[in-house]
């Protein structure tokens, strides 16, 4: 049986399962007696829509999908275009202001906020292992779409902060690129790291780290743990994607927390007072880095980067 799309499954994430599939001969199969009638079962990679006016890559654009691609989507996977939007982020939009302004419109290009996304997602170990379902037990849990979101640093149901290199090979490097690697890697479960060790050359293919994220390879009494208020403010953050929170309501706090940090931010080191110690240390620690990284410039690369979530969660 080929991996099941999950709930709360982003496109870059059943593109995980659909790249460990097997049968590469049909892109989307019901299995019949065994799945819920809304779960579908893709068996390749979905890494792109044809569409008579091109090809839209799933990997790169989690936000939303076109009309017209959405359409040809959902033909061909036999969905509905309802279920094929649940698939991007565009369920947030009005709730969540980077969203809304990275999605193209007429005379505009689609330019992401630096809000929206930092490069590969974050993810949950635990999460990734699965619920011990069946299906679960062979492909792993799914890549939710939350941890594409800047905002969601935590897991609140395991109560740790989401990883956000793979513990075997530290990537990404504040890497941009595709939102998964790889993609047409059949020989990759879904929870291993896709991002590349060995580089091509002409007498051997390149070769992927492949380490397990399944797994945490560091003891919890030796990782940061989050405070209780940290995963209250956690579930608090995640409430305001969904009702009964007012969608104005929840744009407007979403815009005041990023004016509030990029004020803290800003005024350091003189707005330490209003951090912990151990907090205003890796921010400092952070700040210090993209300053190295651009050299000390200040151009209107580095201030974009300055702008731009950190990619470590505990740092958010």
């Amino acid at each position: 049986m080929t991996p099941a799309r999950l709930p709360a499954q982003a496109p870059d994430g059943w593109n995980r399962y659909a790249s460990s599939a097997s049968e590469p001969r049909n892109l989307v199969r019901r299995v019949p007696g065994q799945l819920p009638p809304s779960t579908w079962v893709p068996s390749r990679p979905l890494a792109s829509v044809p569409d008579p006016r091109g090809r839209l890559d799933l990997a790169r654009q989690p936000q939303s999908l076109p009309k017209p691609q959405a359409e040809a989507f959902a033909q061909l996977t036999g969905q509905t275009t309802r279920e094929v939007s649940a698939l991007t982020l565009a369920q947030w939009r009005d709730r969540y202001p980077p969203i809304a302004r990275s999605m193209p419109a007429p005379g505009r290009l689609m330019r992401p906020d630096a809000w929206l996304y930092a490069g590969s997602p974050r993810f949950c170990p635990s999460c990734l292992a699965g619920d011990g379902t069946a299906t679960q037990q062979l492909h792993g849990g799914p890549w939710l779409k939350l941890w594409h979101l800047p905002i969601v640093f935590a897991c609140t149901k395991h109560r740790i902060y989401l990883e956000a290199k793979c513990p075997h090979c530290g990537q990404p490097h504040d890497t941009q690129g595709p939102l998964v690697q790889r993609a047409n890697d059949h020989t990759l479960h879904p929870a291993q790291c896709r991002w590349t060790v060995d580089a091509q050359t002409p007498r051997r293919k390149s070769l992927a780290c492949a380490g397990r994220l399944d797994h945490r390879t560091t003891p919890a009494c030796d990782q940061l743990q989050p405070t209780a208020d940290i995963l209250r403010f956690q579930k608090s953050i995640r409430g305001r994607l969904k009702s009964p929170t007012r969608t104005t309501d929840a744009s407007e706090y979403f815009t005041d927390l990023r004016l509030a940090t990029a004020l803290i931010s800003t005024t350091l080191p003189h707005s330490r007072d209003l951090l912990d110690a151990k907090t205003a240390e890796r921010i400092d620690s952070n700040s210090q880095k993209l300053h190295d990284d651009s050299g000390g410039r200040r151009n209107s690369k580095s201030a974009t980067r300055h702008r731009a979530t950190p990619l470590s969660a505990e740092l958010c």
